[in-house]
């Protein structure tokens, strides 16, 4: 993800004209775009950093009934005892895992 930002406006040039572009996470580095695109095809840009509790609170009454299969959510999952490596080879890019549970009560096998 070290190149989320130059994504900006490729982003915004995907999208029609008067559409809503919602720009998620934090970049670390900072970015470019074409203010003068973005103004012309009048596109409204909003920013989302993380949730409000309602969100939350729906999130996790939606888990609890069952309603959302959070299995397929994650490719592995593993205790904290493998925290350290998982983060290591999870930021090598060279991982079969997308996203990960640490599960704290787990007990991996070393």
């Amino acid at each position: 993800m070290h190149r989320v930002p130059s994504l900006f406006q490729p982003s915004a040039e995907l999208v029609r004209r008067g559409a809503t572009l919602a720009l998620l996470g934090y970049p670390l580095e900072n970015s470019s775009v074409s203010y003068g695109d973005w103004q012309s095809r009048e596109l409204t840009v909003i920013g989302s950093l993380a949730y409000n509790h309602e969100d939350f609170v729906g999130a996790m009454q939606a888990i609890a009934a069952g309603r959302i299969d959070v299995a397929s959510l994650h490719s592995g999952t593993f205790g904290l005892s493998s925290l350290k490596d998982i983060l290591e080879e999870l930021d090598s890019g060279r991982s079969e895992h997308v996203k990960v549970l640490i599960d704290p009560k787990r007990e991996d096998r070393t």
